[in-house]
């Protein structure tokens, strides 16, 4: 089994997704079963922001531009997060 190459931790449940905007890679964003939306920044290796929804999520990707984090779950539901605010839209 390889090595991996780093490690991010938060989440407390299994991670479903992760996702980069096109065009640019100084952030990431990961989905789990806690129903968070983590987004992180891989030179610091930290959680910057976490928005909390009410299922567990499945998947999650970015607008073009990585203004917008679309996110979907068990709910059938997508979420638009602003990724500025942290907000659902």
């Amino acid at each position: 089994m390889q090595k991996p190459i780093r490690k991010y931790k938060s989440h407390k449940c299994v991670i479903h997704d992760v996702a980069t905007p096109k065009k640019t890679l100084d952030i990431f964003a990961s989905v789990a079963d806690d129903g968070y939306v983590k987004i992180w920044e891989p030179r610091s290796k930290q959680e910057i922001k976490s928005i909390q929804t009410k299922y567990p999520l499945t998947s999650v990707s970015f607008s073009l531009h990585g203004e917008r984090i679309f996110a979907g779950g068990i709910d059938n539901e997508i979420k638009v997060i602003n990724v500025g605010s942290a907000k659902v839209e």
